[in-house]
């Protein structure tokens, strides 16, 4: 999980760099850990090579095929290791937990958020 922590760190330093205070950067991680756990868990059964047949959701998180290419780009747009992001496979059910984890935390911290529900835009509030 190695990328994954790496990410998160990216987003604390971004997160302070904007003003908001983040005591316990460990606690935060580990927030955030769990609350992946919970979604693998709810999504896949934490099985990464579940696909929905009704969805075509594939993998760990159950990602939709159209919606692979925009975590990629958010990924690379938000992480430092270009590399990392660029060898990613484009099938969610080839992805090992760290790539799966980068790209659920990519396409979540860069999503905008509905504008009914907050007037902020981007998902930090909710990390």
């Amino acid at each position: 999980m190695k990328q994954t922590i790496d990410f998160l760190n990216t987003q604390i330093a971004r997160l302070e760099k904007k003003g908001y205070e983040i005591a316990d950067k460990q606690a935060y991680i580990d927030n955030i850990l769990d609350y992946m756990e919970v979604v693998r868990e709810i999504e896949s059964s934490n099985d990464n090579t579940q696909v929905n047949t009704d969805s075509g959701g594939a993998g760990f998180y159950q990602f939709i095929e159209n919606t692979v290419p925009t975590a990629k780009n958010r990924a690379k747009r938000m992480h430092t290791a270009e590399d990392f992001v660029a060898n990613i496979s484009d099938n969610p059910l080839e992805w090992d937990d760290d790539e799966a984890g980068l790209m659920f935390l990519a396409h979540a911290f860069g999503a905008p958020l509905n504008e009914n529900r907050s007037p902020v835009i981007g998902s930090d509030e909710l990390f």
